[in-house]
């Protein structure tokens, strides 16, 4: 007999991935759960499912291969150990993004995993090196001449967007990768610390090249926070939060080359070497950061800290009230992620409150 269909799902559209759940099964021989999505555009006549996830055991589920803005329908099915698989749940859909947001943040101390709700984690090519010559925390990542980082399909399919992290380059050789996001040699974005002569942006869709060029190289063996932003009409390159170059002349858009192959440290062009050196909180935001919003990314992200002034007081909890009511302008809700549910609402309020008490730090 094949389980009950399982009952009470809910969606909730995070800043880049939707969040599912729904209640457990009775079932004493469950095998797990098979999650089915749908997008919400097509009318139900032209509605095709595609099952995104197999063998789930969990009641929860995070869909990170999802399109920005986009509303997607889900359902789910539960399986026994004889691979008896239950009719469909009531669906449930949800729409992701709705604001700008830190969409991704990976500071490496001992783990791979991105620390917003959207789970972007990382995945290591070679063996994994954490290393204490870091810049925040206890750890950085070591990468090398063997040993990068590649990160989800969707983690930079953005009309604009903001890459930042902060740079410890040991080696000098030229055309090395901080990242590189795209889907081969046609297709890409860049940023590498020397060119042979400077520093360099670049991004491509299967035409000419368009580049923004530093006065220099990065500079070895010491940190620096590096950071790109591209929107607004405007691409900059900023070091140590000062903006080091910037052009109005580039035109293409990551979501324009829709990029798949996502690396840290490691080029499209097989001939180019990896990058030497280590990485520390590395972040990827869904729009073009200020500059002084750049500054702020340079310091380590203070929980409850929602407006970004250094104190956890009731202007946070202002902060917080007007993301509610949708009144924050273009304020960045990460921070007010404050529990880190992937959601802004009063529960984030309590757990300002209790880092105020002092009991929630």
């Amino acid at each position: 007999v094949a389980p009950a269909a399982p009952t009470r799902l809910v969606a909730k559209g995070l800043s880049a991935a939707v969040r599912l759940s729904w209640d457990a099964n009775s079932e004493k021989d469950l095998r797990g759960y098979t999650v089915l999505r749908a997008e919400a555009a097509a009318g139900d006549a032209d509605r095709q499912w595609f099952t995104i996830a197999r063998d789930v055991k969990t009641c929860h589920y995070v869909d990170n291969a999802c399109a920005p803005a986009r509303t997607y329908i889900y359902k789910v099915k539960a399986m026994d150990q004889s691979q008896n698989l239950s009719e469909a749940s009531e669906t449930a859909q949800a729409t992701v993004g709705g604001g700008k947001a830190m969409t991704a943040q990976w500071l490496f101390e001992g783990t791979l995993e991105d620390q917003t709700a959207n789970q972007m984690d990382a995945a290591i090519l070679g063996d994994t090196v954490f290393t204490s010559v870091c810049k925040e925390g206890l750890q950085a990542i070591s990468l090398n001449a063997t040993r990068s980082l590649q990160l989800p399909y969707e983690v930079a399919d953005y009309d604009e967007m903001t890459f930042c992290a902060w740079v410890d380059w040991r080696s000098s050789g030229t055309w090395q990768r901080i990242f590189d996001f795209g889907n081969g040699t046609s297709q890409y974005m860049f940023l590498t610390p020397s060119n042979g002569s400077v520093m360099r942006f670049a991004i491509k869709d299967g035409g000419d090249e368009q580049t923004v060029d530093c006065t220099a190289k990065l500079s070895l063996n010491t940190w620096k926070h590096v950071a790109v932003t591209i929107g607004n009409g405007k691409t900059t390159i900023y070091i140590d939060g000062e903006e080091a170059a910037s052009s109005n002349a580039v035109t293409i858009r990551p979501s324009d080359i829709h990029p798949v192959l996502n690396y840290l440290g490691r080029s499209q062009f097989v001939a180019d070497p990896w990058f030497v050196g280590y990485l520390d909180d590395v972040r990827i935001y869904n729009c073009a950061l200020t500059a002084d919003e750049v500054r702020q990314a340079m310091e380590p992200m203070k929980k409850g800290d929602v407006n970004s002034d250094g104190q956890v007081d009731v202007a946070d909890i202002a902060a917080v009230l007007n993301l509610m009511a949708g009144t924050a302008g273009d304020t960045i809700a990460t921070a007010a992620d404050v529990n880190g549910d992937g959601q802004v609402d009063v529960a984030d309020i309590a757990s300002i409150l209790s880092i105020m008490a002092g009991v929630g730090q």
